[in-house]
């Protein structure tokens, strides 16, 4: 059971275009794609979860009409790993910012810059 919820998260996930915006940060980001390799993408192996939902009422800002927190595994032709992003739909454009986690190496995607590890 937990299977179908996790396919039926993704599939609302790649509805909203919020995963394409947040993997567009990896491709955009050389050593994001010096830890994983080329072609990088979201993976169906792993566990993927988070949210997606209009925002609460303390979240609320001009614009915003979506909030996204997500947990997705990814992968390149040499590694594999995790993708931890949140996201906001403003105006029909997602701003995304996240940390992508292979092995003990973190990097921010928004800045692309190595915040741990080697």
């Amino acid at each position: 059971m937990a299977g179908l919820s996790q396919v039926a998260g993704r599939a609302q996930l790649a509805g909203s275009g919020a995963d394409a915006a947040a993997l567009q940060q990896l491709l955009d980001c050389p050593e994001a794609q010096a830890l994983l390799g080329d072609d990088i993408g979201a993976t169906w192996w792993g566990l993927s979860f988070g949210t997606h939902r209009k925002p609460h009422v303390d979240e609320r800002r001009p614009g915003v009409t979506r909030v996204v927190s997500w947990r997705l595994p990814v992968a390149g032709t040499t590694r594999s790993g995790v993708f931890k992003f949140k996201g906001v739909l403003r105006r029909y454009v997602w701003e995304v910012d996240g940390t992508l986690e292979v092995g003990g190496t973190e990097i921010r995607t928004r800045s692309c810059e190595v915040v741990s590890g080697s």
